[in-house]
């Protein structure tokens, strides 16, 4: 079972099953820099260790600059992060 956070605090943590609609998207985290290519400690500032969050965590990189980089990052278990950058839709 996952767990979506409604609040602040860890106590506003409840069990979920089932899917989630966003009519516009859903965003789940930002960079405070200019990244094109992420490191681990990068990702480890913004998510945390890949370990303590798992095996099926998935987030998206936003570069938060004028450039056009974005990432898709996830952890199979491995206890290390993977990404793959976006490609800019023409």
């Amino acid at each position: 079972m996952g767990y979506v956070t409604l609040g602040d605090t860890a106590s506003d943590t409840y069990g979920f099953r089932g899917k989630v609609a966003a009519d516009s998207g859903i965003k789940t985290k930002e960079s405070t820099d200019n990244v094109t290519t992420p490191t681990e400690a990068e990702l480890i500032t913004a998510f945390g260790t890949a370990a303590t969050n798992g095996a099926g965590f998935i987030a998206i990189v936003d570069d938060n600059g004028a450039g056009t980089a974005s990432q898709l990052v996830w952890t199979t278990g491995s206890g290390k992060y993977f990404f793959v950058a976006g490609t800019l839709a023409a």
